[in-house]
């Protein structure tokens, strides 16, 4: 017999036993997860044959949405297939030869104008008045000439040639005003006397520059020292014309220019840079690692860094005037440009000097006016021909 106080002994134990706090549990493991989910899913697939098949194609639709426009044609940039410097001159160029009118491939998802047809920009608000004001402008100017006498400068293009005449679009606004006066004290005021022309009309691409000279802003009886040709942004920026275009609509225009006073030098200006990324010229790294092909063209017109395709574009012009007697290349790039940073740091990335292109797009003010000292010295080389560098004589000799 067990007495009573050897049962409570034993009975002890077992309480305390009791009272202790229970292990806690362990947590399934990753691998044991999966294998619970994938039986799961066999379960599901062998009761629900349809829906499973169903739910699988939408699972597989979703992931090639994502996957499929990553493989789509990339973003084309700086694709000149045909090397334009060696091209014959007066109306040699073939639009067939170009592989892509626009700047994101194809020939439909843009607005660039075929530089072998000129057309008029008349659906623009006031830009068949300015053009009337263009032609009424010539005129004057060379009635007032003695004997037809030959124009030192005649400056050609878009809103930046107009403006620095004192206009844009054909109206005067004080920042016009400030340009045009700059101009006119520097060449046509200042100790040269320079007599200058400038053909301009904001928002033209090349094919409506070239149509404004075949209808009355370059009659016959002008003639020139110099023809300043600055054109081809708009073309880029707002037809989004492929590099390849642009170069061909600018030097057919030169070569118009050419072709109508033969004797006179054509100046080719290379296109200034310009950004729609607040003033940052060229992509990060990491931009063009994680978006170097464009999911639609509209993405790709936000995120498009022009300033690889104007260097590809001044490229070949200035290849084109090396190789060519009568053009002069004249680039004012480095002007604009500059990196970010102080003396212990410098970003890798190019910017825009906003003082200097307060919408880093067009020159400010004080832009002009650095533009035009490097202008100025450029006409006065050329036409004292004080300088053998880029010489005509000397390329004509060769």
């Amino acid at each position: 017999m067990i007495s009573l106080g050897e049962r409570n002994n034993a009975a002890q134990p077992m309480e305390m036993e009791s009272l202790r706090p229970a292990a806690p549990r362990s947590k399934p493991s990753f691998s044991m997860l999966v294998q619970q989910l994938w039986t799961l899913i066999k379960l599901y697939m062998e009761y629900y044959p349809k829906i499973t098949a169903f739910l699988f194609f939408c699972v597989i639709g979703v992931i090639m949405s994502f996957l499929v426009p990553n493989f789509r044609r990339p973003v084309m940039r700086n694709r000149l297939q045909h090397d334009y410097a060696h091209i014959s001159k007066h109306y040699s160029f073939q639009a067939s030869q170009i592989d892509h009118w626009c700047l994101w491939g194809g020939d439909d998802q843009c607005t660039c104008l075929d530089f072998t047809e000129p057309e008029s920009n008349s659906h623009l608000n006031g830009w068949l008045k300015a053009h009337e004001a263009n032609k009424k402008y010539v005129e004057d100017a060379v009635a007032k000439q003695s004997s037809y006498k030959p124009f030192d400068v005649v400056f050609v293009g878009d809103e930046m040639v107009e403006k620095m005449g004192g206009k844009q679009l054909g109206m005067t606004n004080g920042e016009s005003q400030q340009v045009g006066s700059l101009f006119k004290t520097m060449f046509e005021a200042g100790d040269f006397g320079w007599d200058v022309l400038y053909l301009g009309i904001a928002g033209d691409q090349t094919s409506n520059i070239l149509w404004r000279l075949q209808h009355g802003e370059l009659p016959k009886y002008l003639s020139a020292s110099i023809y300043w040709l600055w054109a081809g942004s708009n073309d880029l920026r707002q037809g989004y014309c492929s590099e390849e275009a642009t170069v061909l609509g600018i030097l057919n225009t030169a070569e118009y220019l050419s072709w109508h006073d033969p004797d006179a030098v054509v100046v080719i200006m290379g296109m200034l840079p310009f950004s729609t990324h607040d003033g940052v010229l060229t992509e990060s790294s990491t931009s063009r690692f994680f978006g170097s092909k464009a999911k639609s063209v509209e993405k790709a017109k936000k995120r498009y860094h022009f300033w690889p395709s104007i260097e590809a574009v001044n490229k070949e012009l200035e290849d084109f005037c090396t190789n060519h007697t009568q053009m002069i290349y004249f680039d004012a790039s480095h002007l604009f440009i500059g990196n970010m940073g102080n003396q212990y740091h410098k970003q890798q990335s190019l910017h825009l000097m906003q003082e200097l292109m307060t919408d880093f797009v067009h020159p400010s003010v004080k832009g002009y006016q650095l533009l035009a000292d490097l202008i100025q010295n450029e006409v006065k080389r050329i036409i004292l021909d004080d300088d053998e560098d880029n010489d005509v004589e000397e390329k004509q000799s060769d």
